[in-house]
């Protein structure tokens, strides 16, 4: 599962989803129709399924730093993740 449904907005433009498939995104970034999905998918014979589990700030940091964004903006997308409470208000 990918929990950063930000990468959502960059899938959609890079394959043209939306004039393709008729599949649009909400501004909370969830895919209409809601039984929409997306899915990254590497083909490896070493690959396996694996879930996130909490992200540390640490972390969040980190991402923020390679996404080029502000840490609030990963810490608004991925709160259900996070090993930390956030005030988003």
């Amino acid at each position: 599962m990918q929990p950063d449904h930000t990468e959502n907005a960059f899938l959609f433009n890079l394959l043209d989803v939306s004039k393709n498939t008729g599949i649009t995104l909400t501004d909370s970034l969830a895919m209409l129709p809601q039984n929409s999905v997306s899915t990254l998918v590497f083909a490896n014979e070493k690959a396996y399924y694996f879930s996130v589990n909490e992200i540390d700030r640490d972390q969040v940091i980190d991402y923020a730093k390679r996404k080029n964004v502000e840490v609030t903006e990963i810490e608004k997308w991925l709160k259900q993740n996070l090993s930390y409470e956030v005030n988003l208000d």
